[in-house]
């Protein structure tokens, strides 16, 4: 065991940060593909939620879309 053992831990460290890596960067990708797919769901069933936000907003663009009717402030 002369001149292997002190390369055995630092191939071993290389290993463990190359793994860890990998693991993190898997991880990221499942939480981003939940993440994803949770959010498209409602889409794809043809189900959106509006409030009043967003539904005074899209009163807005209808109105300059079938109106030619142009808010400049505000909608």
């Amino acid at each position: 065991m002369g001149p292997i053992a002190p390369i055995l831990p630092q191939i071993e460290l290389r290993f463990l940060k190359v793994y860890t890596r990998e693991v993190k960067r898997i991880l990221f990708l499942i939480i981003l593909l939940l993440g994803f797919l949770l959010r498209v769901q409602e889409t794809l069933s043809k189900n959106f939620l509006f409030l009043l936000d967003q539904g005074r907003d899209m009163m807005a663009v209808k109105s300059i879309v079938d109106g030619h009717h142009l808010t400049l402030i505000g909608p």
